[in-house]
């Protein structure tokens, strides 16, 4: 579920993609949604996540949760991405597993870790 975002990592994930492409990936429903559009209009006058991504999947909307395939499928074939050029950050064991399975490139987010961290070593990595 998508929690508290910091300025930094919206910031963060919008300079991505000027040379990436962006995607959300969340198990999520409308009143979590809900709630995450009110902190970011309280806390940064935003209105959504919605300008920060290539495009947002929300597993209410497409009918499909982690750590299904599905989810994953869908984004790769909407978007035209081939598997492993994509990398997929999660902070739940499963859905890392199946994003190995299908040949996507992972990364087990852990609390205590910086997004900023991760993205950072991503970055000097070549697939």
């Amino acid at each position: 579920m998508l929690n508290k975002t910091s300025k930094e990592t919206l910031l963060l994930v919008n300079n991505l993609r000027s040379k990436y492409k962006t995607f959300l990936l969340s198990n999520t429903n409308q009143i979590h949604i809900d709630w995450v559009n009110a902190q970011l209009q309280k806390d940064y006058n935003i209105q959504s996540l919605e300008p920060y991504f290539d495009k947002i999947y929300f597993s209410h909307k497409i009918k499909c949760r982690k750590p299904s395939k599905k989810p994953f499928q869908i984004v790769l074939k909407e978007n035209n991405l081939i598997a492993k050029q994509t990398i997929f950050i999660d902070d739940k064991q499963e859905n890392i597993n199946t994003a190995k399975e299908i040949g996507i490139h992972t990364y087990l987010k852990k609390d205590e870790t910086p997004l900023k961290k991760i993205l950072e070593n991503i970055d000097k990595e070549k697939f």
